[in-house]
C-alpha cells in the first residue's frame, strides 16, 4: 500500500508492506510480518507494531513492538521499542534518544549522538519480564480479599440468627443464606486460582537465569547512553566505540 495518512489505523492478520510514509498513525500485523519502506513518525502517537519481523528505513517518535527481530537501515530516533533483538548493522544505523528493549541481542552501529541525547538500551529476561507483568495478581488477591470480608460478615450474623433460631430458618432466611454461600464460593474460587498463579509466578522468578544477552555496538556510543542488561547499568560517560557489552561475573563487562 501506498502511505498511511493521520488518523488511520491499517490492521491485517498478515504481512503489510509501507511503500509511503506514514505519520501519526497505527500499523498492525497480528500475526505477520511489516516493512515500512519510507519513514513513519509521529508524536508518540505513531504505533508500529508486528507479531513476526518489522523492516523499517527511519523512525521517530514511534511507539514499535514485535515478537520477533526489528531490523534498522538507518535509525531509530526517541522511539519506543519492544523486541526480540534488533539489527542494524549497516554503516550509521542508529538508535538516538528514547528506550529500546529486547530479549535476546542487539547489534547496532551507532547509539546516541553527539549532543548527550538520554538513550536506554536494554535486554531483559523475557520470562522475568512477563512474570512482572503478571504481579498484578497480588493486586488482584488483594481485592478479593477485601470483597470477601463483608461476604464472612453476612455468614457469621446469618449463622448466629440461625443458632438463635434453633437452626430451623425460614424460607427467606435459606434464600438470604443461600445467595452469600454462593457469593463466597465464587470469590474463594478465584482466590484459590490466584493464589496458584502467584505461587506459580514466584517460582518462577526464584529460577536461576543464564544471562546469554548482549549489546553490541559497531560504531560510536555516545556519552548519555545507558545499557542496561538484566537490571544491571552501565552508564556511558565518555565516548566509546565498537564494544560488546554482557554480564560477567555479576555486572556489566565491556569487551572490545
Amino acid at each position: 500500500m501506498r502511505g498511511v495518512l493521520p488518523g488511520f489505523t491499517v490492521e491485517s492478520d498478515g504481512n503489510i508492506i509501507v511503500r509511503g510514509e506514514a505519520e501519526s498513525a497505527k500499523i498492525i500485523s497480528r500475526n505477520g510480518s511489516v516493512t515500512l519502506q519510507k519513514g513513519v513518525g509521529g508524536k508518540n502517537d505513531m504505533v508500529v507494531s508486528a507479531k513476526k519481523e518489522i523492516n523499517l528505513v527511519f523512525a521517530q517518535s514511534t511507539i514499535i513492538s514485535t515478537e520477533a527481530i526489528l531490523n534498522i537501515d538507518k535509525y531509530c530516533m526517541h522511539c519506543d521499542i519492544t523486541c526480540e533483538n534488533v539489527m542494524g548493522t549497516q554503516a550509521h544505523a542508529a538508535i538516538i534518544g528514547g528506550s529500546l528493549t529486547a530479549f535476546s541481542k542487539v547489534e547496532i552501529d551507532i547509539v546516541g549522538n553527539d549532543k548527550g541525547v538520554e538513550t536506554k538500551i536494554s535486554v531483559v529476561d523475557k520470562k522475568k519480564s512477563h512474570c512482572r507483568q503478571d504481579a498484578g495478581t497480588a493486586c488482584l488477591k488483594k481485592k478479593l480479599e477485601i470483597e470477601m470480608e463483608p461476604i464472612q460478615k453476612q455468614l457469621k450474623s446469618k449463622a448466629a440468627i440461625l443458632k438463635a433460631a434453633g437452626g430451623q430458618p425460614s424460607q427467606r432466611q435459606s434464600e438470604e443464606l443461600r445467595k452469600w454461600l454462593d457469593a463466597y464460593n465464587k470469590l474463594a474460587a478465584k482466590l484459590k486460582y490466584v493464589l496458584e498463579k502467584t505461587g506459580e509466578l514466584d517460582a518462577e522468578l526464584k529460577k536461576p537465569r543464564k544471562y546469554t544477552g548482549y549489546i553490541k555496538v559497531t560504531g560510536d556510543i555516545f556519552p548519555g547512553t545507558e545499557i542496561n542488561l538484566y537490571g544491571m547499568t552501565k552508564v556511558i560517560k565518555s565516548p566509546l566505540i565498537n564494544k560488546i557489552f554482557r554480564i560477567k561475573d555479576g555486572s556489566v563487562a565491556v569487551e572490545g
